[in-house]
């Protein structure tokens, strides 16, 4: 601290010049030319005083402001991923918090002791025992509905019925020189089977119609079965699907089940790659922008 203090007058000599000059303790005046030159910034400053020039080029200072830009984004980026992460525990926490509280609100009585109540015990085994990748819907629809029936109805008698069709319109589809290995063919005749009917087997079948009575199954819930829809000829946006989809599974057709508010219907792709949406409660063929609309 005291060699900062003793310097510091002859810092200030050599910056300001010929400033103020401190009166040195003799009876002599000094001459200007004994004065010396103090003009000179280095008068009566030692080598070790002098102080270094801080280079102030444009290329150093563009790359200065392009690390701390590069720091600043860095900076950024570690604060945002902070917060993301912190976003994504509070949710998991929100959720587990919600899960403990709607379980706390029910504590249901047990209806295990019911009559009946077993063969939905049974359907259930049932149903968690086929293979996810390779089930028969007829099988799977049949082991719900016949739950229903107290495990009374026979599955062979009613996949019979629909193998039985599937084989007729098989044959339908040569009789008239189509191709039975076509997807997009096998589809139009399941669909003209159901929308507009046919004689088959010297047989005519009727197509099957919309059931507008009870069509939510709140007063009976059999009203959503494929087997009432056999035994009828009419169902609704429930059982007409799955009924085509038996049908195209025993007629190696692939069609598969889509989902609309309170709505099924069937989507298949044609020959092109196109899908196209099979609606069996009206008999048409309609577009995706009809079914978003009236969804």
């Amino acid at each position: 601290m005291m060699k900062k203090i003793q310097i510091l007058p002859l810092l200030c000599i050599s910056i300001y010049g010929l400033g103020q000059i401190p009166n040195f303790p003799t009876s002599q005046a000094f001459a200007p030319s004994n004065l010396g030159n103090f003009s000179n910034p280095n008068y009566g400053s030692s080598a070790s005083s002098v102080i270094p020039s801080v280079p102030h080029g444009g290329l150093h200072n563009q790359r200065s402001s392009q690390i701390e830009q590069q720091n600043a984004r860095m900076m950024q980026e570690d604060f945002k991923k902070v917060a993301q992460e912190q976003e994504l525990r509070n949710k998991q926490e929100n959720y587990y918090r919600q899960q403990a509280l709607e379980d706390s609100y029910y504590n249901l009585p047990s209806f295990s002791g019911k009559a009946g109540t077993q063969s939905y015990y049974d359907a259930y085994n049932q149903l968690a025992s086929l293979n996810t990748d390779n089930y028969s819907i007829s099988e799977a629809n049949f082991i719900v509905e016949n739950a229903y029936y107290g495990n009374k109805q026979n599955y062979n008698q009613f996949k019979f019925g629909i193998q039985k069709t599937a084989k007729q319109l098989l044959q339908k589809m040569k009789d008239r020189k189509q191709d039975t290995e076509s997807n997009t063919d096998k589809n139009l005749m399941i669909f003209e089977y159901l929308s507009k009917g046919m004689k088959l087997g010297g047989a005519q079948y009727k197509a099957i119609k919309y059931d507008f009575e009870d069509y939510m199954g709140a007063k009976d819930w059999s009203k959503m079965f494929v087997s009432k829809l056999l035994k009828t000829g009419s169902g609704q946006c429930h059982s007409m699907p799955l009924y085509y989809l038996m049908l195209s599974e025993e007629m190696n057709a692939e069609a598969h089940l889509a989902f609309a508010p309170n709505h099924t219907y069937v989507k298949f792709k044609d020959e092109e790659g196109e899908w196209q949406n099979a609606e069996l409660t009206n008999g048409i063929f309609t577009t995706n922008s009809i079914i978003l609309e009236s969804g």
